[in-house]
C-alpha cells in the first residue's frame, strides 16, 4: 500500500488547514515564524559559530520545530491507519459490493485496478475471498513433483518474501494409493475413488516447492461469480478455466483449475 497519499495530505493539513495546523502540541505559530525556525535550526546544526551566537533563540526554535514534527507524525500515522482500514474494508467487502447498482460506476475500476492487484493471488485462490458466504470451504487436490497425490481442506497457506506459495496446511488429508490402483487395474475394472487413504493427524503441511499442480474446489451455497476466472487469470498471468456446477450433487462442486 502506497504512503504517498497520506504523506502529501498530511503536509497540506498540518501547514494550512485548521485544526490540523495547531493540534496536537499547540503553540502560537505563523508561516514567518516557521521559516525562521527552520532556517535557524539548520544553520546552527551546520555551523558551530551560528549555534553559539543564537543562544536561547536556538533552543526555542528547536522546541517549536520538534513540536511541528511531532504534530506531523501524529497526523501522518493516523492517516496511514485510516487508509489501511479503508482499503481493507473495501477489499473484504468486494463480493458484497459487486452486486450493487452503483458498482460499475464507483467501485469496479478502483477495485480491479488498485485493490485486487495488491492482494496476493494465493489469498484469492486459497480462501473464500470472492464469496459472500465466508463459510465456503476450499478443497484441493495436490499433485507433487514425485507424482504423489494428496487431497484435503485448505485451512492455511504461507508465502515467501517474494510472495510465492511457501506451503499449504490441509485437514482431512488423504493420499492416493496410486501403485495399488495401477496393480489392481491390471486385474480388472476398479473405482478410482476407492484408493484414497486417510492420513493420520489433524493437519498436513505440504511445502510449496514440492507442489506441481493444484486443483481447487469451492464448496458452498453459491457458485463462484463470473468475474473470478477473469481476475485470477490476470493475477496469475495465465489462462484459468472455471466451471460452475451450482445445484448439482455434492460430488460435483464448482472447480477452478
Amino acid at each position: 500500500m502506497s504512503t504517498v497519499v497520506p504523506l502529501a495530505l498530511t503536509l497540506v493539513l498540518v501547514w494550512t488547514i485548521s485544526p490540523f495546523d495547531g493540534h496536537p502540541f499547540t503553540f502560537s505559530d505563523t508561516a514567518q515564524v516557521r521559516r525562521a525556525d527552520y532556517k535557524l535550526v539548520a544553520s546552527a546544526l551546520y555551523s558551530e559559530g551560528v549555534f553559539r551566537q543564537s543562544g536561547d533563540a536556538f533552543w526555542k526554535a528547536m522546541t517549536r520545530t520538534g513540536r511541528r514534527q511531532g504534530r506531523f507524525l501524529v497526523w501522518y500515522y493516523l492517516l496511514v491507519i485510516a487508509e489501511g482500514m479503508t482499503v481493507g474494508v473495501l477489499s473484504v467487502s468486494y463480493p458484497a459490493l459487486t452486486g450493487r447498482r452503483w458498482y460499475n460506476r464507483c467501485y469496479k475500476w478502483s477495485a480491479e485496478k488498485v485493490l485486487l492487484p495488491n492482494i496476493s493471488e494465493w489469498h484469492v485462490l486459497l480462501t473464500p475471498f470472492f464469496f459472500k458466504d465466508k463459510s465456503t470451504v476450499v478443497r484441493v487436490d495436490i499433485l507433487c513433483v514425485d507424482n504423489t497425490l494428496y487431497r484435503g481442506k485448505v485451512v492455511q497457506h504461507s508465502l515467501d518474501k517474494e510472495g510465492q506459495l511457501a506451503g499449504l496446511i490441509i485437514t482431512e488429508a488423504k493420499r492416493y494409493a496410486r501403485d495399488l490402483y495401477l496393480r489392481d487395474q491390471e486385474k480388472g475394472p476398479v473405482k478410482k475413488e476407492d484408493y484414497w487413504r486417510l492420513i493420520p493427524g489433524a493437519k498436513l503441511y505440504i511445502f510449496g516447492d514440492k507442489i506441481l499442480n493444484l486443483n481447487l474446489t469451492y464448496e458452498g451455497p453459491e457458485a463462484p461469480p463470473d468475474v473470478i476466472a477473469e481476475i485470477i487469470s490476470r493475477l496469475l498471468r495465465q489462462p484459468v478455466s472455471l466451471s460452475s456446477l451450482a445445484g448439482k450433487p455434492a460430488s460435483q462442486k464448482p472447480t477452478a483449475t
